[in-house]
């Protein structure tokens, strides 16, 4: 089997910087009022319209036997929302937290804080 069969990317994040539902359209602070996006993704936290900071996960297996290594680009000041939402679906195995081997930043801004659990050794006891 290929590697890429064996391989994936998770868009985590496809939102701009502010966000959808954006906090100043929601209150009104944007033209008149929040706008038909910003009102429904807000009225439905299940929506597809909710859009968090641009970040990716890239999980890198070279053949069938050997361990998955997890790339991350970008982690912006949504990153905690896009573990809670993506991680407990796509980590292996569920029960023990896959480490990260690697986190690629493309912009100055980094939540440190949110990265501890990528590391056996930093995380909090």
């Amino acid at each position: 089997m290929s590697a890429s069969r064996l391989s994936r990317i998770v868009l985590l994040g496809t939102g701009p910087s502010t966000c959808v539902p954006n906090l100043g359209c929601l209150l009104g602070l944007r033209n008149n009022g929040p706008c038909p996006v910003c009102k429904e993704a807000h009225a439905n936290p299940q929506s597809r319209n909710r859009r968090t900071n641009p970040s990716l996960l890239i999980q890198y297996k070279a053949d069938e036997h050997a361990e998955v290594a997890n790339i991350i680009i970008d982690c912006g000041k949504t990153f905690r929302n896009q573990i809670e939402r993506f991680f407990p679906k796509v980590l292996l195995p569920a029960t023990d937290c896959t480490p990260t081997h690697a986190i690629l930043r493309t912009h100055a801004v980094v939540w440190r804080e949110e990265l501890t659990w990528c590391y056996p050794d930093t995380r909090p006891r």
